[in-house]
């Protein structure tokens, strides 16, 4: 017969149970929720978000950035795809604040994925996307911009009064972010003047 192992005189070891830590949700399967809640106003046309929800994704970036990217690439839910553009805009507002180059890599296959919008005559997709290529860096991002701004600038009077709001304000601010950042580049003599603005986006 086995003794058992008596470490401390002769009281025996007994091993104390542990309680099972609490477990966070994982952020990929919350992803799947973006959409769910999102509302949109009567009036503005604009959407009202879940807020917290995108407040636990984005505390997450390097897990929820490629998922992001195949359910953008994918999604036929068009609120679904409007709360998924602005979780990929504060993707790009975390790595301009604080670069990494692995965030950056993938935000480069976000913009592949949100690439199937650039031509979207829907005005509230426009108006997420501009937020997000607003803080993509690199000059990608312009060549689209404007191409849907000129797209809107042709559309017909009698389709965008039926628009609750001017998409193309939204994507001139992003654009002009995307100048200003180049002006500032070439001011602190990182680019050379002569080089024109892409007008095809380049990735």
């Amino acid at each position: 017969m086995t003794t058992p192992v008596q470490p401390y005189g002769q009281t025996p070891f007994i091993p104390m149970p542990m309680a099972p830590l609490p477990m966070a949700p994982l952020p990929m399967a919350r992803l799947s929720q973006l959409g769910q809640s999102t509302r949109l106003d009567a009036t503005s046309g604009l959407a009202t978000l879940n807020t917290p929800l995108l407040d636990a994704l984005s505390a997450h970036p390097l897990t929820v950035a490629l998922p992001l990217a195949r359910l953008l690439a994918t999604s036929p839910d068009r609120l679904q795809v409007v709360e998924g553009l602005a979780l990929a805009q504060r993707l790009a507002m975390a790595n301009r604040r604080q670069p990494n180059a692995v965030l950056n890599t993938q935000l480069n296959s976000l913009f592949m994925a949100t690439s199937r919008f650039h031509r979207t005559p829907d005005p509230l997709i426009q108006v997420y996307l501009a937020g997000f290529y607003r803080y993509l860096s690199g000059k990608a991002a312009y060549g689209p911009l404007l191409e849907l701004f000129w797209q809107n600038a042709q559309t017909p009077d009698t389709v965008r009064r039926q628009w609750p709001y001017n998409p193309n304000e939204e994507i001139g601010g992003s654009m002009l972010e995307h100048v200003a950042g180049r002006v500032t580049r070439q001011l602190l003599g990182q680019l050379s003047p002569e080089t024109p603005l892409p007008l095809e986006p380049e990735v």
